[in-house]
């Protein structure tokens, strides 16, 4: 299945009208190794004609319904990723901005910790990492 064919049918799983613009959003970010933007994904598909407007609200619409995670980090842009990535957090340069995935994960190892001393049943969470990339950290 191609990209297309794939979000094709997630575009219609979730009751979508199917466009080239929609498409190509989805494709961009599942493409992509960091989270981007709405102007990151604007500047990418530059050569399709879609409008910065049709972009923001199609990546409303699709975390809405659960297709995209918007992600907040702390600076003054929201950014987008898939959601049905594997389970993961971000480190984030305060230098150059450089963003990097993180798969190691032993949050989940302390739920009952918390739900004992806390009582809430923990669903989710997010942790973002900040601090020097190496190269930032060479200069």
């Amino acid at each position: 299945m191609t990209y297309s064919e794939k979000y094709v049918e997630v575009l219609r799983d979730n009751d979508f009208k199917v466009t080239i613009p929609r498409v190509k959003i989805l494709e961009v970010l599942d493409s992509s190794l960091t989270p981007l933007t709405a102007q990151e994904i604007h500047d990418r598909l530059a050569e399709h004609g879609t409008d910065l407007a049709t972009i923001y609200r199609s990546l409303n619409k699709f975390v809405d319904v659960g297709i995209l995670k918007k992600l907040d980090f702390g600076d003054e842009y929201s950014r987008y990723e898939t959601a049905n990535r594997d389970h993961h957090h971000h480190i984030i340069c305060l230098s150059c901005g450089k963003i990097e995935k993180i798969h190691h994960c032993n949050i989940e190892s302390m739920s009952g910790l918390i739900k004992e001393s806390t009582g809430f049943t923990v669903l989710s969470h997010e942790v973002v990492f900040k601090g020097f990339c190496i190269d930032c950290n060479k200069k």
